[in-house]
């Protein structure tokens, strides 16, 4: 028997100029046009871009693709991958949220716009025009509160807002109650986390601790006459408590978990439902349920099936129709809803690569308040949940953004970190920490040039991330590269020490570029539909990189001298270096210890057992030796020889800042170490007015 195989005939390519969103578009020249920024596409992108408009909705295969576009020329299948990523590039367009272009895996592409009509000049009737207008302006009066003016009143109150702690403890996650009189909030208190509770003079008014667990992320009920809790101990990581703000007794309502430092409560508006965050049974990961107050029955109401990615901090609209949460993994979050009466379908608000720890719906059941990193520095923004149309508010350094039911006071929490990069010399027997490189905000991911001389280092000293260069000769520092709505992170020097290979994050996607320090020159390590970052150079032109994708754990990819990808690893991994020439050292996302690789493939060993998950990324290697750290009687940082199996302490001092936090130089004589220096926090309020001045 035999099976014949049609493919769909395929639409020509559309000529007349049409408009894609806030493009415009020009198939005949190839002009691609927005308010401010005005593209000509090289040809095959027109044509690319083209036929996907003439073929709207519809699955067009890589075969067909192919061969319209290159016709009789033979061209391999990175071609067809690379056009598609460059035209991504160009739209603004997320792979993995797309917006325009989607992947239809092993198949081929769909354009999922729904397009305006094409261009057209034409008159509309004097009545009829005056008609519509009507309409329209009713429609938005009716129905649509103005953005502009909730975006006004917002700014106008953050310009005002009043410190409401100004004590040296590090709060958190500060809960305004409904009826705006009460602020409840996490803080350090005798080594022991507590809640406390403070009116809107600061003055405090309750303090909840316990003499073994630690009191976390607050969430008062509808009445404010109570609040839900979790208490954390080593015995029991996470409970649900209910605390009786008159009686003070708590009542056990079950378990829960906590991924990060954002609250995991929110109650409905009538009391009856209680949103809180515990285990996917099946993924094992953080998600959103529902416990029913009434029935007291518990459901599952987020399921984040990607690997990696987790679910926090529900908040229930005021009308209880709707839930919004926080969804991604430790690096990337997201804000997201969902309507209680269909959970299946989620709503993707921000899509950015950006980290939103916390939000608060207005009385509207319309618009959201949310911090995020999307600028480098954090700040609030305003979001209209049916459009996604985003006000930038301000307030730098904000965020965990609470309202009052009533939206007349909102609390918001203000944090200042500082880390510097510190060096110790590894020969002198003072073991003395001295400052090498110091600013505000953060300085970490330090590398060591070739030669020694030299430390490029990530700093967001001037708000996103950028390369500085740190001279060990002069000591003097300067900005080397940096790209506006980039974050620039983990330098790593090229064997001769004349280029760096940067990995960024933009709004779309991850990847490496290639930084060439005397021309002053980039240009971006391969093109691939697949996203990576953490790149560094091989010895035979190679490159090593850690994949990046929302459905898969990372691991570990070479691009070869001839631009091809391979994966080498299907263990999920978390940071991976050169221990030599020819082997590749790596940390397991789901394992103990430390994994060794040759540069083919190859696995050869697993050494330092013992070392446990939360250090995955504070080690560092070269020339055969790995640094890490440990704790206890042992405390501080101890250099392993892998061919000898020899440990040596070598400093007592710890790094405790995020992301790569050492480095050894080439003559292993001086060790770098990230440190956070400071920390200081403080919980503003705002009192919020309608009147338009």
């Amino acid at each position: 028997m035999f099976f014949i195989t049609m493919q769909q005939s395929i639409k020509p390519a559309i000529k007349q100029p049409c408009k894609i969103g806030d493009w415009q578009f020009d198939p005949t020249d190839g002009r691609l046009k927005s308010v401010d920024n005005p593209i000509k596409l090289q040809p095959r992108l027109s044509h690319l871009l083209a036929l996907f408009i003439a073929n709207v909705n519809e699955l067009l295969t890589r075969e067909q693709l192919t061969e319209i576009l290159w016709k009789d020329k033979i061209v391999n299948e990175d071609a067809l991958s690379r056009c598609i990523a460059e035209l991504r590039s160009t739209l603004g367009d997320d792979r993995k949220n797309p917006k325009f272009i989607e992947t239809i895996p092993k198949k081929g592409y769909r354009f999922i716009y729904q397009l305006n009509q094409p261009i057209k000049r034409y008159k509309m009737p004097f009545i009829g025009a005056v008609a519509a207008i009507i309409a329209i302006v009713s429609l938005l009066v009716v129905n649509w509160p103005s953005p502009q003016h909730i975006g006004y009143v917002l700014q106008k109150g953050l310009t005002s807002g009043i410190r409401l702690t100004t004590d040296d403890l590090v709060e958190h996650t500060p809960e305004m109650s409904p009826d705006g009189k009460m602020t409840a909030f996490t803080a350090q208190s005798n080594n022991r986390l507590v809640v406390k509770i403070v009116d809107n003079k600061g003055k405090l008014l309750h303090t909840i601790a316990d003499d073994v667990d630690n009191m976390m992320s607050p969430s008062f009920s509808a009445d404010s006459k109570s609040l839900t809790l979790a208490a954390v101990s080593k015995k029991a990581p996470c409970t649900i408590y209910h605390y009786d703000l008159a009686t003070k007794s708590r009542i056990n309502i079950g378990e829960c978990l906590l991924p990060n430092r954002s609250g995991i409560f929110s109650w409905s508006s009538d009391s009856n439902f209680l949103a809180f965050v515990a285990k996917d049974p099946n993924n094992k990961v953080a998600a959103i349920w529902l416990y029913d107050r009434v029935k007291q029955t518990k459901i599952q109401a987020t399921f984040p099936h990607n690997n990696g990615y987790f679910d926090t901090r529900p908040r229930f609209s005021p009308d209880n129709k709707k839930l919004a949460f926080t969804r991604g993994s430790q690096s990337v979050r997201n804000l997201v809803w969902i309507k209680l009466n269909s959970p299946n379908n989620v709503f993707q608000l921000t899509e950015q690569r950006n980290y939103v720890s916390s939000f608060s719906w207005l009385k509207d059941n319309q618009h959201l308040v949310f911090d995020s990193d999307k600028r480098g520095d954090r700040n609030l923004w305003l979001i209209n949940s049916q459009t996604k149309k985003e006000t930038l508010l301000g307030a730098r350094d904000a965020q965990s953004p609470s309202l009052s039911s009533d939206n007349s006071i909102l609390a918001f929490l203000d944090v200042r970190y500082n880390a510097n990069i510190w060096s110790v010399n590894l020969s002198d027997r003072k073991d003395l920490l001295s400052p090498l490189i110091r600013s505000i905000k953060y300085n970490n991911m330090p590398s060591f040039s070739p030669d020694g001389s030299q430390v490029a280092f990530t700093s967001n000293r001037q708000g996103k991330g950028a390369i500085w260069l740190y001279s060990l000769t002069t000591n003097k520092q300067h900005k080397l590269f940096s790209l506006d709505g980039e974050n620039l992170i983990l330098p790593t020097w090229s064997p001769a020490g004349n280029k760096l290979l940067v990995s960024y994050r933009n709004n779309s996607k991850y990847g490496c570029y290639q930084y060439d320090i005397a021309n002053q020159h980039y240009e971006t390590v391969g093109l691939f539909e697949k996203e990576y970052y953490a790149c560094l150079y091989g010895d035979k032109g190679d490159i090593f990189a850690m994949s990046k994708g929302e459905n898969e754990a990372s691991q570990i990819i070479k691009i070869t001298a001839n631009n091809s990808m391979e994966q080498m690893t299907t263990d999920g991994v978390n940071r991976v270096m050169l221990l030599n020439n020819k082997v590749l050292v790596y940390s397991s996302k789901n394992k103990n210890g430390l994994q060794l690789m040759s540069t083919s493939g190859e696995k050869l060993a697993n050494v330092l057992p013992d070392l446990p998950l939360q250090f995955q990324e504070h080690w560092t290697a070269r020339n055969g030796n790995i640094y890490y750290p440990k704790l206890g009687d042992t405390r501080g940082i101890w250099r392993y020889n892998v061919s000898s199996a020899k440990d040596t302490l070598v400093t007592k001092h710890l790094p405790s800042a995020i992301g790569n936090t050492l480095a050894i130089s080439p003559d292993q004589k001086t060790l770098l170490i990230c440190r956070t220096d400071s920390v200081d926090s403080d919980i503003f309020i705002s009192r919020l007015t309608n009147e338009q001045e």
